[in-house]
């Protein structure tokens, strides 16, 4: 069954909710009504459950750091793991929202495919693109993850990253070749991410797919980290010459507005000169493989 679909007809009726995880999100729920901390009896109580299972629940929980356990009362309440979680989901949401109208505008500008994608594990994906009215564009794949070494949007979030945790994906993840133009050497790769982070621009010269050139730049949040990577795509028969000049252009200043929406004060990443090396770089196909 395909990842995150509910079965449906028969199936539906032949699958049972599992018992424990409904003790667990009972509890959790239980805690969230009672908007306090609150101890092993008064769950038990609450829930109708005997101490030593809700003790159970509550002490699995804890380990993961979704319930944390104050020393003094032994009372529970919700953990770090479930805020943590909890942010990340309301600041994607916020990034949608931000970011939808001005993707839809830079799609409409250049009359190229537009998009904002995310980190996932070791691979990034788009959440969210807008095409432009041409029939011919280029289709940004939402929800599909994608090779970091191979994609603009990918350079994006792992020059992002610290130089242990890249040295860390480089020594797990090989650089698979997917185009003639993809880089697979890794010393290559550390000094296409050195001129990303000077530059704050990431290109993607047909790496991926065949025909297809991508730029992408930062959004960043009120505390400077990265958090998305935003991106415009078309074909490499269109995207030459001036039209990268304006694309570089148009980009960057979509990325500083979305990201000033979302609380980031800082200073312009990289220079104007060194985005201007990158894509004299691209336009004469001088691509490191």
């Amino acid at each position: 069954m395909p990842r995150g679909r509910l079965p449906r007809g028969k199936k539906a009726q032949t699958v049972r909710p599992i018992r424990s995880v409904l003790r667990t999100l009972e509890l959790l729920k239980a805690l969230g009504e009672v908007g306090a901390p609150a101890g092993i009896s008064e769950l038990a109580r609450m829930l109708g459950l005997s101490p030593s299972t809700v003790y159970r629940i509550a002490y699995t929980l804890q380990s993961e750091g979704f319930l944390s356990q104050d020393r003094q009362s032994g009372k529970y309440a919700i953990g770090p793991t479930f805020v943590l979680i909890a942010d990340r989901w309301s600041g994607r949401r916020l990034l949608e929202a931000k970011a939808r109208p001005v993707l839809r505008r830079l799609a409409d500008e250049l009359n190229e495919s537009a998009g904002i994608a995310v980190g996932r594990d070791d691979s990034v994906v788009f959440t969210l693109a807008e095409e432009p009215r041409n029939f011919l564009r280029v289709h940004l794949r939402v929800g599909t993850p994608l090779p970091l070494h191979a994609t603009a949007v990918g350079k994006i979030i792992l020059a992002s990253w610290s130089d242990a945790e890249i040295d860390a994906f480089l020594q797990t993840h090989p650089l698979e070749r997917y185009t003639e133009h993809t880089v697979t050497s890794p010393e290559r790769l550390r000094a296409e991410l050195a001129r990303i982070r000077a530059t704050g621009l990431a290109v993607n010269d047909e790496e991926f797919v065949p025909g297809v050139r991508c730029l992408a730049v930062p959004i960043r949040d009120s505390s400077g980290h990265v958090v998305a990577a935003m991106a415009v795509a078309g074909p490499a028969s269109r995207m030459t010459g001036e039209k990268l000049t304006r694309c570089q252009a148009a980009l960057v200043q979509a990325a500083r507005e979305v990201s000033a929406e979302l609380g980031y004060r800082g200073g312009d990443e990289g220079t104007a000169a060194g985005q201007e090396d990158v894509l004299a770089w691209l336009t004469a196909g001088e691509t490191d493989t």
